[in-house]
């Protein structure tokens, strides 16, 4: 249902614009790169749906000014947000942190990169 609603209101956005969206997206992550690179198309074909096209670019540095930045971070322990695996920065409009160990330990088998996908479609969608 959240995907549903996710999907939904990033539809809205791009009805209301009229055209389609092209949002790049630079990512910062330390560890295990196919289950990123899986995810990155996860997400990428929740939003296609919506008429948003994610152009995935690794590393913050260089991020275009309206680019999402997104960090992945391996420990999460002191990180707050308790129950999450990620959260936006929608005032910020164009943070998101997403607490991989979380997700990691939510679904640690071949699912991992589907559940990474929903989680960053859903806080991409947060800062759209």
């Amino acid at each position: 249902m959240k995907i549903f609603t996710m999907v939904c209101g990033a539809m809205l956005l791009t009805a209301v614009a009229g055209r389609s969206a092209e949002v790049p997206v630079c990512i910062q992550y330390d560890s295990q790169p196919r289950v990123v690179a899986t995810a990155q198309k996860v997400a990428g074909v929740l939003l296609d749906a919506a008429d948003v096209t994610l152009r995935w670019k690794t590393g913050l540095k260089g991020c275009p000014e309206n680019g999402v930045r997104v960090t992945l971070v391996e420990h999460s322990e002191t990180a707050g947000h308790p129950g999450a695996y990620g959260y936006a920065m929608p005032y910020e409009k164009s943070h998101i942190v997403i607490f991989a160990d979380r997700v990691r330990a939510a679904e640690p088998g071949e699912g991992l990169s589907a559940l990474l996908g929903h989680v960053m479609a859903h806080e991409i969608t947060h800062i759209l």
